[in-house]
């Protein structure tokens, strides 16, 4: 297959097709899962409105989260329940 830095030119032929073999070879890996990483960790490379500002998640203000938030992505339980508290000031 042509680099992504080949151009097509104006009045140039255009390329043959591909064949299906090659075509779906080269696909395949677009349909292939990310890799899986606990939910604690991700959440530290996201946003969040924290009191009218947007700053990054940090585990170390609430580190009785991180079990829950890691329980959200397991397969071996269908749902869950935190119970705490509603505003803690």
């Amino acid at each position: 297959m042509k680099a992504a830095t080949d151009v097509y030119k104006v009045g140039a032929p255009l390329p043959p097709y591909q064949k299906f073999n090659s075509a779906l070879a080269e696909s395949a890996a677009a349909l292939l899962p990310h890799g899986r990483a606990p939910l604690s960790e991700i959440s530290t490379q996201r946003k969040m409105n924290a009191g009218g500002r947007w700053t990054n998640w940090d585990n170390s203000v609430a580190p009785y989260m991180i079990e829950p938030m890691n329980a959200t992505q397991s397969r071996r339980f269908e749902s869950l329940v935190f119970v705490g508290p509603a505003r803690c000031s």
